[in-house]
């Protein structure tokens, strides 16, 4: 077996931090997305229609408590989640496609498909 193999398998590649939600007054654990995940934004994502859906999928997906490192939501939340605050959705959203190295398309297609007006700023890294 590669030594190579090994490591990169074993390795933790996917980016974390801590996010504060000032709609929900609480910190959340976000990190990236994996390839898997981030494939299946695509493919959801692919028109303005399903767009929500998968903002939302990807906010279920990779939003976890930072005392616990448990989900915060269930694959079941999706449209609860989606009757939240946009803007709340769109900080963690913009977070995790920051750190899935994602490029200013997804961002923006992401606007457009909650209908936000808020830009990348409204992610705020809690301290």
């Amino acid at each position: 077996m590669s030594n190579i193999r090994e490591r990169v398998l074993n390795s933790c590649d996917l980016s974390r931090e801590t996010v504060h939600v000032p709609a929900w007054g609480v910190d959340v654990a976000v990190r990236g997305m994996n390839a898997r995940e981030r494939i299946a934004f695509t493919e959801t994502a692919h028109t303005q229609r399903q767009m929500p859906k998968a903002i939302a999928r990807v906010v279920i997906a990779c939003t976890y408590d930072p005392e616990t490192n448990d989900r915060v939501f269930l694959p079941t939340d999706e449209d609860a989640l989606l009757d939240r605050s946009g803007a709340a959705v769109e900080s963690i959203f913009l977070a995790v496609v920051r750190m899935s190295g994602m490029g200013e398309d997804a961002i923006a297609a992401a606007k457009n498909g909650l209908g936000a007006s808020a830009d990348s700023s409204s992610v705020s890294p809690a301290t």
